[in-house]
């Protein structure tokens, strides 16, 4: 039997059509860079001189960095001075270095942009901004998730989730708590609270958090809502029933229309475990998928560029004395063509 023309015309319709019911969306997922696809670039810039206020890179898991419009923003955590007694350094901070290509940077002149020391000088005792998690707003604004410490006597302190947001990625207004410490319904609640990652998705927002509490320290919270600045859920995060180990900086970076790949510093181990997650179940991780583990890197935060197809990753050196950023190429899962469709007239 003969086909029509116009059958042939219709069959080739109903593929096309097929095709397109195939690949919905993205069209492919990103996929997270091996440890060998990594280059690095070296040093971006180095610790503060003596009597300013990034004297010492250490102590906080402040390193998190955003693209608003053309310039690449890097937040991290300064202080600037020492207490030898309690063998921690006092007075913390945050700053921020700009680059135009995410390679050149350069410390703003506003810093430090955040700063919390409601109860002491800013270089007298052991409280101040000491983590962070940077996200963008629709409308370009610069959001922080930040752990604020406070000192509570000569020898305590506690550390609340706040969050603070700028036009500008530079002059920053503290908002609200969003994590408080001695809220008993949150996961982690009782001493201090860091929080280390955030972002936006679908209309929920999610912050990814340390508790440095008894039972809890050393792993991986989250907390999330539908309101910036109110978070109503919040749970410990395992990957295949196992907590997730953090203790340092990360990031989160979405690789398909609901996945995103996050990246979470192991500090007293100098590697980064990689891990991916669907974010209708933000606290419930696959992986690790990938694990870097660099010489000369105790922590880091990653940023995806889509519009120059490029994967920065920022870390502080081991020797806790300069910024480094390393670099790998955007690759993409391609899917598969689909088999054995038939012509039905």
């Amino acid at each position: 039997m003969r086909i029509s023309s116009s059958s042939r015309r219709q069959g080739t319709l109903f593929l096309l059509l097929a095709w397109s019911l195939y690949s919905p969306g993205l069209a492919a997922q990103i996929l997270v860079p091996s440890a060998s696809e990594w280059t690095d670039h070296g040093v971006i810039f180095p610790a503060g001189q003596p009597g300013e206020w990034d004297l010492y890179l250490w102590g906080g898991f402040t390193i998190t960095a955003v693209k608003v419009g053309a310039t690449y923003h890097l937040y991290y955590q300064g202080s600037s001075g020492y207490d030898g007694i309690e063998d921690t350094v006092t007075g913390r901070s945050i700053g921020v270095a700009t680059s135009p290509n995410g390679l050149n940077f350069v410390k703003s002149a506003l810093n430090p942009v955040l700063t919390w020391h409601p109860t002491c000088p800013a270089n007298d005792c052991e409280e101040g901004a000491a983590s962070a998690g940077a996200f963008t707003g629709a409308g370009g604004d610069v959001r922080l998730y930040y752990g604020a410490n406070t000192q509570v006597s000569a020898s305590a302190v506690n550390a609340d989730g706040r969050l603070a947001t700028s036009q500008d990625g530079l002059n920053f207004s503290d908002a609200a708590v969003v994590l408080n410490h001695s809220d008993t319904s949150l996961w982690g609640f009782g001493d201090e609270l860091f929080p280390i990652i955030g972002l936006e998705s679908q209309g929920v927002f999610v912050t990814y958090y340390i508790p440095n509490g008894a039972g809890t320290n050393r792993t991986l919270g989250a907390a999330w809502g539908t309101d910036v600045s109110t978070l109503t859920q919040s749970s410990q995060v395992t990957s295949g029933g196992t907590p997730v180990t953090a203790w340092g900086g990360g990031a989160a970076e979405q690789i398909d229309e609901t996945t995103y790949a996050v990246f979470v510093s192991v500090v007293n181990e100098a590697k980064i475990d990689v891990y991916t997650v669907d974010i209708a179940n933000p606290h419930q991780f696959t992986g690790p998928v990938a694990t870097y583990a660099f010489p000369g890197m105790s922590q880091g935060t990653v940023l995806l560029d889509t519009e120059t197809s490029t994967w920065f990753l920022y870390y502080r050196t081991a020797s806790a004395d300069a910024y480094g950023v390393k670099t790998a190429p955007v690759r993409t899962a391609v899917p598969s063509a689909p088999t054995a469709l038939r012509i039905v007239p």
